[in-house]
């Protein structure tokens, strides 16, 4: 019947959008060192935007298979800030990063992981200064786009 073709042809459409990729990576597939290649900082108050590896800079990711992290960002000329915490996939598309010592986590991370490749994304400001980037340099972190590609 019409009804049955329409439905085994939206089911089929569901499965083609799906990808297969339904499971969100384990632990030890997200678990290493991870440097990063760029680490874009996109203003989205007009104030600009910096790529701190471009500028000198330098970003490293450790995801262990205990659901810890540490985060070091290196800002050109600046020492390195670390953050640890504990790290939580959510879906296939997302990790929930919590720092230690806190009960509200970051906004998730959007990611997407691609055997030695992983790409991050999130909205940055002045809610967490040490994470994001201070366009105006009033000592706070700006509300960002940041994009970045890390690889193991």
């Amino acid at each position: 019947t019409l009804h049955t073709m329409a439905a085994l042809a939206l089911a089929a459409a569901a499965m083609l959008a799906c990808g297969g990729e339904d499971e969100p990576p384990t632990t030890s597939e997200l678990a290493g060192t991870w440097t990063a290649t760029t680490s874009e900082y996109a203003s989205t108050t007009g104030l600009g935007t910096v790529d701190i590896i471009a500028a000198g800079g330098a970003t490293t990711l450790v995801l262990r298979e205990d659901n810890t992290f540490s985060y070091t960002v290196t800002l050109p000329g600046e020492a390195p800030s670390t953050s640890t915490g504990t790290y939580e996939p959510s879906g296939v598309d997302e990790l929930v990063m919590t720092p230690g010592g806190g009960n509200n986590p970051f906004f998730p991370w959007e990611f997407t992981l691609s055997g030695d490749a992983l790409h991050l994304e999130a909205n940055t400001g002045n809610w967490l200064p040490w994470y994001g980037y201070d366009f105006d340099g009033d000592g706070g972190g700006d509300n960002a786009r940041w994009t970045a590609d890390f690889t193991k």
